[in-house]
């Protein structure tokens, strides 16, 4: 099955989980092109929380999915895992973004150092334990995860 211009663009911007080794992910594309683009990534979550599940037999993961596909094409798809892998990277998505916003953060210099004031004494390197104390708790907040 040939992909034409916006389905291939659609395809090619699928959200692959580490489960999907590469070596099958062409195949996977060929089968889901076969889909509604509107639906790929929903069918492509789909399988790959059956996938995750220990419970399933899937002798042939390929053939799983393109019995999704079918069943989509046929109206009898009912996503039962789908939202849940696609909540489960939305939310580590966002905290990954939290933690890269933390870590790219500065941290704030010693009051002293701020003000420019030289007293003679040893300089003090780091943040004052105030300012640490702040930080990770941002960093707690930015980490919670909305249920």
């Amino acid at each position: 099955m040939q992909e034409r211009g916006a389905d291939r663009a659609r395809s090619a911007e699928l959200l692959w989980a580490d489960i999907v080794p590469e070596i099958e992910r062409s195949a996977a594309r060929e089968i889901l092109s076969g889909a509604d683009p509107r639906i790929r990534q929903l069918l492509l979550d789909e399988w790959v929380g059956q996938r995750r599940n220990p419970a399933k037999q899937m002798p042939n993961p390929l053939a799983y999915l393109a019995g999704i596909v079918a069943a989509a094409r046929g109206n009898r798809f009912v996503p039962t895992l789908a939202l849940q892998v696609a909540s489960g990277r939305q939310k580590q998505a966002e905290i990954a973004a939290a933690r890269a916003a933390v870590l790219e953060r500065p941290l704030g210099a010693p009051a002293q150092l701020a003000a420019g004031h030289d007293s003679g004494e040893p300089t003090r390197r780091g943040p004052l334990p105030e300012q640490v104390s702040e930080q990770l708790d941002e960093f707690r907040r930015k980490l919670r995860c909305r249920r």
